[in-house]
């Protein structure tokens, strides 16, 4: 399905899928936000919409207070100039900005602030597979205790899992419910949204069991060709050491086909974000909200 052009956008649909990749080769982002599956799965909660600006792909999503935002212009051409004309026709604020373009659009007078709740975390897929040293002691203990519980085991990710991996979501999501309620009711959307079109979107993941009951999974896509982002990763609360185990086991899986793991954003909360520090991020993909020159 053709992307209309600019001013014209569509709201995001599984066709658009091919002419969405073409963009995102060309710009081999890190922006785990960016991605078609992130875009796609999340499309109930944002209202995500494309088109084509002067040959680059724009992304416009719509908050629930009704705020107009976007991501930066993807792919081969003048952003700057993108950008600017978006400003103009009423973005209100350009998410996901990284440098070089946050650099040429604060020189240009736009202020800029740095969206730490959403930097992603970076790994190296190699140490997350090895846990190897002290700083990892932690992490190989949890394991240790979930190996000891009974039989433990790794796979891919098969349809035939899809129905435990679901509910198990929607076991994460009832128990976090009272923690951060929109952002929790939106994930729980994408997740089922991601499942019920987990093959046409080329999404990949491995589930855990202990004795053969599915406890915990990760469900994934290719940033570009060396970045593997994992959009969900989530396991029972009850089951000690599964998330640790499964996090291991996804690495293990996938560390000959990618250098990197983009374990995504921590939203702010402070347990997600001791949690995603403990595994000792390689870097993070600094992201920023640039907005529009106010005269």
């Amino acid at each position: 399905m053709d992307i209309p052009q600019y001013p014209k956008f569509a709201p995001v649909e599984l066709a658009h899928r091919p002419a969405v990749l073409d963009f995102l080769r060309e710009e081999r982002t890190e922006v785990s936000e960016v991605s078609f599956s992130s875009i796609y799965s999340w499309r109930d909660s944002y209202a995500p919409s494309l088109s084509v600006l002067d040959g680059l792909l724009v992304i416009r999503i719509l908050f629930p207070d009704g705020s107009v935002h976007c991501f930066p212009p993807l792919g081969e051409g003048d952003k700057v100039g993108a950008a600017e004309r978006l400003f103009a026709d009423g973005c209100q604020a350009m998410a996901g900005v990284t440098n070089p373009l946050m650099g040429m659009l604060s020189s240009k007078g736009h202020p800029v602030e740095p969206d730490r709740d959403n930097w992603d975390y970076v790994y190296g897929t190699a140490d997350l597979a090895a846990l190897a040293g002290t700083k990892y002691h932690r992490r190989r203990k949890d394991i240790n205790k979930f190996e000891k519980a009974g039989k433990a085991e790794s796979a891919i990710l098969r349809s035939e899992d899809m129905a435990d991996c679901i509910r198990l979501g929607r076991v994460w999501c009832e128990e976090h419910i009272e923690d951060e309620k929109a952002i929790v009711i939106a994930e729980c959307k994408a997740l089922v949204r991601a499942f019920e079109d987990y093959e046409t979107l080329s999404l990949f993941g491995v589930v855990a069991r202990l004795n053969g009951q599915i406890c915990a999974f990760a469900v994934a896509e290719e940033l570009n060709p060396e970045m593997v982002a994992t959009h969900f990763e989530k396991a029972d609360a009850q089951v000690p050491g599964a998330f640790q185990y499964v996090n291991r086991e996804f690495a293990k899986a996938f560390q000959s086909r990618y250098k990197w793991v983009n374990r995504e954003q921590d939203l702010g909360l402070p347990g997600l974000r001791e949690n995603k520090l403990s595994y000792h991020p390689q870097r993070m993909v600094e992201k920023h909200i640039v907005r529009k020159v106010v005269a």
